[in-house]
């Protein structure tokens, strides 16, 4: 990634990047000498100046009788990027609210289905849930294959501390590594041998139920109904602990 496709990231337009990245590298320039060197129109330097002026990137001079202008330290960068960080969060705390509360008891039901399903669940819990938060999760997986080790997802997973508590059979806890972060309880094989191959993830307002026969995804979206599996599962969860 090159220094103009760096600057527009944080929020300066290409025309902006790329007139003070030039006088970064070159101190007292005119308005002509901008718009030979960075392929630019007179017209769009005359309006990009005063706004680069504002973020005290840009400061101009009058030498030899012309006006010139000359690049401010690249240590103000980081004010500009701070400023609009600040911004973008107001906007994104905006954007979540008006997105949660459009309709709470509205359900959304979504279905998906492709090969790589599972990773995209895992990668949305990492994605909805903050630091040490915790989701909950009934697996009657037959197996355990390479594919759906998720390293990536595993990695930051840990990284924010996501606690899980499991439901699931014995034969797959065999396979389950003990760690601290999740707690895991089996049905009883006197019960059912719990290898339906399907899989339900419960976290913050959404319900996944993943068929791994038929690799189908199925998604529903309700805080109550939420809510109402989580108070099934830990009553569960808590009755297999005892027993």
């Amino acid at each position: 990634m090159d220094d103009i496709q760096v600057l527009t990231h944080i929020w300066l337009s290409k025309e902006e990047a790329l007139i003070y990245s030039f006088l970064i590298k070159n101190r007292y320039q005119s308005i002509t000498d901008i718009s030979k060197n960075t392929g630019l129109y007179r017209y769009s330097i005359y309006k990009v100046l005063p706004v680069l002026q504002e973020y005290w990137l840009v400061s101009q001079t009058v030498k030899w009788k012309r006006k010139l202008f000359l690049a401010e330290s690249p240590d103000n960068l980081n004010n500009l990027y701070e400023k609009q960080t600040y911004n973008y969060n107001i906007l994104l705390d905006k954007l979540k609210n008006s997105y949660g509360n459009s309709d709470k008891n509205h359900v959304t039901v979504k279905i998906i289905e492709w090969n790589n399903f599972s990773k995209f669940v895992f990668e949305d819990i990492w994605n909805s849930l903050a630091k040490d938060w915790v989701y909950y999760r009934y697996s009657s997986k037959k197996n355990l294959d390479e594919k759906d080790k998720l390293p990536l997802y595993k990695k930051l997973r840990d990284k924010k501390c996501i606690q899980r508590y499991i439901i699931t059979s014995e034969n797959l806890l065999k396979n389950k590594p003990k760690r601290l972060d999740h707690d895991i309880v089996v049905i009883p094989k006197d019960y059912d041998l719990f290898d339906d191959n399907i899989s339900k993830v419960i976290y913050k307002n959404k319900i996944w139920i993943i068929d791994y026969n038929t690799e189908m995804a199925y998604i529903f979206e309700n805080q109550k109904l939420a809510d109402f599996e989580k108070k099934i599962f830990k009553l569960l969860f808590k009755s297999l602990k005892k027993s």
